[in-house]
């Protein structure tokens, strides 16, 4: 299954649970925003192949028309910049660019990082050449006589 972005239900799994899901699909261009109900839409500016059977969360395919679409909701009507997701046998359609943003850049700590700054080290010392033997082996010499 390819799937555009997901849904993490933040009220069940909780925050630090899907803090990490979020982390571990993000990627340059990727958006997070918060649903009125709670839970995080997370999507990807290209589709990650996933298996069916092991989602981080809800996965979201992207329709003909451009629309995030949930399995099984119908998004007739709906176009690009469009959510679809069933609830309770209701088709709910949501304005993505309406949806306030959640930064995952404040969930990073950087308080307990020390900086430290590159100092050169010297000159390298010069490399030693190993011994050269001087003298080199007889060469055999055939007796061409018995040959």
């Amino acid at each position: 299954m390819n799937a555009a972005g997901f849904v993490f239900d933040v009220p069940l799994i909780g925050p630090a649970e899907a803090a990490d899901r979020v982390l571990a699909l993000w990627c340059d261009g990727a958006m997070l925003r918060e649903l009125p109900d709670g839970r995080w839409l997370l999507t990807l500016p290209e589709p990650v192949r996933m298996r069916a059977d092991r989602p981080l969360g809800l996965p979201l395919e992207r329709t003909g028309s451009g629309a995030l679409a949930a399995p099984g909701a119908s998004s007739e009507g709906a176009g690009l910049g469009h959510l679809v997701l069933l609830q309770a046998d209701l088709t709910i359609r949501q304005i993505i660019g309406e949806l306030p943003t959640v930064d995952p850049a404040d969930w990073l700590l950087l308080s307990g990082l020390t900086l430290h700054r590159p100092r050169p080290l010297g000159v390298a010392p010069a490399p030693r050449a190993e011994h050269v033997e001087e003298s080199l082996p007889p060469l055999p010499r055939p007796d061409l006589r018995t040959a």
